[in-house]
This record gives structure tokens, sequence and C-alpha cells, in this order.
């Protein structure tokens, strides 16, 4: 019989954030028990940030460099195939509970057509029985039916008064988390055996707001303090880059107690989007079903003076992944290997035992779910950033982008234009020191840079390449 599938993504959900990794506020005792039954990966990684692009790259199973759907509102081709298709193709009807930012082809769109300006499209191959927008109508269309006065906007009621992290004036069983887990409930009760469904939460990603009882659920005093610099601008130092960041209004507040009830609200909604996927896990036989527990980015949440998912920082790429069904052999343990976002896609069809498309760039994680490590795994994770400006079409915006490649001795960027940095793990685990120019590290950077080159040469786009025109299948 085929298996269930239920794919599910959190937004914005940092990588260390579960209590089962040891985080000291962290409280998720529900995905804590999914690992118990599952296998959790340690060391994922998305491709890039924000949520388009990160999106496509798990849909897909390409980098970003080969997708090129490099920011929000950045078109995805229609000439690639996703995940979505892939297991329609094989029978599956996989359904939508939430987005995925998906920018359409232009190409295949008629002059006028809406979704010309958006990037909340759904993604080809899905079927949306609830499909989430920015506005997030359909939920306050529900807290209307429920008695609120959603006339106030919907600002006033994520922050009532204007205060910036206190609760909202909705309860906690009528969020938007809690409203999508109805919806999706209700499709299981009548969903025939052989369903597919993507719920996408948007939790916690800003507004960065929850109600009571989780608003109060953690002391600001207990949270572990940003990782930065004592002083802003020898973070603003490393690079250009970083003061782009931060003169742009995408710093971190400087104020301590600021970041901590900052903090104290987005741990809180991991809590309250933990109670709600219980609720959804509950209804779910995992001798039956596929589950895949996974975010599109993660987030700075203070580090480095930032917020928010940008640049080259772990902090918005290392991004949490658990995997449970049927037949895993090794469920319970946790996998160390770097693993990537890309990988999902070619997982999800080896388990369906449906073929794997050419253009997948990752690999099938089927190995560490019954107990194997697969021969000549990758032994560093990598991303890229785009960070090209769209209002200034006169820049060199190609030489807007870098790329990362991240091992547990050191962290190497490179630019399309400008110097590279390098970090060596070993010694400065926090990313403080740049030693990109240190004359006694030039042969373990140049390493680095040599490693990244390969990868990025490796991975080239083209699922033709290796196909060859000829008359007889025995020409050369």
């Amino acid at each position: 019989m085929r298996p269930n599938i239920l794919f599910i993504t959190v937004d914005q959900w940092r990588g260390d954030c579960l209590s089962a990794l040891g985080h000291p506020v962290v409280q998720t005792p529900h995905l804590d028990a999914l690992a118990t039954k599952g296998v959790l990966f340690e060391n994922h990684y998305a491709q890039c940030a924000p949520c388009g692009p990160s999106r496509a790259s798990i849909h897909t199973g390409l980098y970003m460099h080969s997708h090129r759907s490099v920011d929000n509102g950045t078109p995805l081709s229609c000439e690639f195939t996703n995940m979505a298709l892939e297991a329609r193709a094989f029978g599956y009807d996989p359904v939508l509970f939430g987005y995925t930012d998906t920018t359409l082809d232009p190409r295949l769109l008629q002059p006028g057509d809406a979704a010309l300006g958006s990037y909340e499209s759904v993604l080809p191959g899905y079927t949306a029985a609830l499909h989430v927008q920015t506005e997030q109508q359909q939920w306050v269309d529900w807290l209307t039916e429920l008695g609120y006065d959603t006339s106030v906007g919907r600002m006033e009621l994520h922050h009532p008064g204007g205060q910036r992290f206190g609760p909202p004036l909705y309860a906690a069983d009528h969020t938007d988390a809690a409203f999508t887990t109805n919806k999706i409930i209700k499709h299981l009760e009548q969903a025939d055996s052989g369903w597919f469904v993507h719920a996408s939460y948007l939790s916690p990603h800003a507004p960065f707001v929850v109600p009571e009882p989780y608003n109060s659920m953690f002391d600001p005093a207990d949270m572990p303090p940003p990782i930065r610099r004592n002083n802003i601008d020898d973070e603003i130092a490393i690079h250009g880059l970083m003061r782009g960041f931060i003169q742009s209004g995408q710093g971190a507040d400087a104020d301590p107690a600021v970041i901590a009830r900052w903090k104290a609200v987005y741990f809180a909604m991991m809590a309250e989007t933990d109670h709600q996927l219980g609720r959804l896990l509950a209804e779910v036989d995992l001798a039956e079903t596929i589950v895949m527990l996974t975010s599109d980015h993660g987030e700075m949440l203070g580090d480095h003076w930032l917020s928010g998912k940008l640049g080259f920082h772990p902090e918005s790429y290392h991004v949490p992944l658990i995997v449970a069904g049927p037949s895993l052999s090794a469920a319970g343990t946790r996998v160390a290997h770097f693993t990537e976002s890309i990988d999902l896609f070619p997982t999800v069809m080896e388990m369906i035992e449906a073929d794997v498309p050419a253009q997948c760039q990752g690999e099938s994680l089927v190995p560490f779910l019954v107990g194997a490590t697969p021969e000549n795994w990758r032994d560093a994770a990598h991303w890229e950033w785009d960070f090209r400006n769209y209002g200034r079409p006169d820049s060199d915006r190609e030489t807007f982008n870098l790329g990362v490649i991240h091992d547990s001795d050191g962290t190497y960027v490179h630019f399309a234009g400008g110097k590279p940095l390098f970090f060596d793990l070993t010694e400065d685990p926090n990313h403080f020191t740049e030693l990109s120019t240190d004359p006694t590290r030039s042969d373990l950077v140049l390493s680095y840079a040599q490693r990244l080159l390969t990868w990025r040469l490796r991975s080239d786009a083209g699922d033709l390449v290796n196909l060859n025109a000829t008359a007889s299948p025995m020409d050369g």
C-alpha cells in the first residue's frame, strides 16, 4: 500500500531550537517525541534565504545558483519539475495547507494575470485547500465568525495598543496555527489512504506575537544573551555587507532587554506551534505515513547584531529536520553528517519508490533512515545569498551574491565582488574573528576556496548534459 505523506514546514525556525537538542529554554515535547520515533538530523542546512528561494530549493532539489529564483518575487522557471509534480505523476494528489511563496514563470501567464505581481502563488503540482497569503484573510474571517472585532485591522489584532511583544487580542485556540491545524485535521478525517499533505505553518516567523498562556511562558531574564561582539562597530568592520545590513534597518535592537523579550516571545511561538503540531501528529499513523518536518531558514535573533534571515552566518541557514515513517530501522537515532534541504525531494521520491528526477542535486537520506552511512557523503554544508538591488538597474547586480562552505572546522564566504571571509571554528566557534588575510592561514583559506569552487563546478545545472545524440547506441 502506498504510504501517506505529511510534509511539514515551519517558517524561520532556528536549527538549534529543539529541546531534544539540549536548548536551555525551548520546550518542544511533541517534536521531541517525533524525533524518538524517527531520525533527527543535527546538522541540516537550508541552501538559501529568504522564503521563496529556499522553498524553491526544497521542492526542486536544486541549489539556488541552478534554479535562480534568488529572492521573493524572482520567478521560478517552468523548466524545473518539483516534489509536488512528481508525486502527482506517481498517483498522489498533493494538497497544500499554507503557502509555498512561489513566483510563477511569467512566460506561462497572460498579460494582466494577478500572479505577475505576486510572490505568493502556489507551486505547480499542489492543490490548494488553504492558500495562506500575507493578509491571512481566511483566518481573519474565522476570527470574525468567532466574534472578534477584526475591523480594527491585523496590526491591532496582533499588537493591541501598539505594544510590541504583549499578548494579542485573540486566544491561544484561535491562532493562525490553530486555524491551519483544524483545517488539516478535518481534511485527514475525510481523506482516503495514500494522501499527500503539505502543512506549511507561518510561525515562528514575524509578526512576533503569541497569546497567553504562551506569552508569559518564558521569563526574559532567563534568555541566553545574543552571540555578538560587545561593540557594534567591531561587527560592522568584518565586511561592508554588515554595515549595509545594520544601516538599512536589518540590525537587531541594541538594548539587551529588548532582545531578551523578543527571544521569550520567539521561543513561546515555538511552544505554541509545537502544541498544534502535536494535535496534528496525533491524527497520523506512522506505520502508514511518511512525516518530514523542516524549516525554510533560520533567524539571526540578535546574534551578530542582526535580525531576520540574511547574509552568511549559519544562524540564518541551520534548520531542523526530522524524518519519521514506516520501515525506519534507524528510528530514534541522530545523524551528525551535514545534510541539505535539496536532499528532501530525492528522499521523498525514494521512500515512495518513485524515480528521482535527473535534475536533483541533492542526495536521498534513505540510507541514514535505515542505519547506514552513504559512501562519499558530503563533508560540508553549502548555502548562498543574493543581495542584488532591484531598485538600482545601473548597479552590477551579478556581483551582489555570496556562496558559503561550512564544515566542523571553518566557514568560508566567497563574494562575487569583494574580499572573502574565513572563520576558524576550532578557535572561534562564534564567528568573531575574520582571518582571510592572516598569512599563517593562507593555505587553509585557499583549500576552502578550492573546495567551494569544486562544489560549484560539480553542481552546475543541466539534466541533459550527460546525454549524447547518436545515430546508434554503439556510436562513440
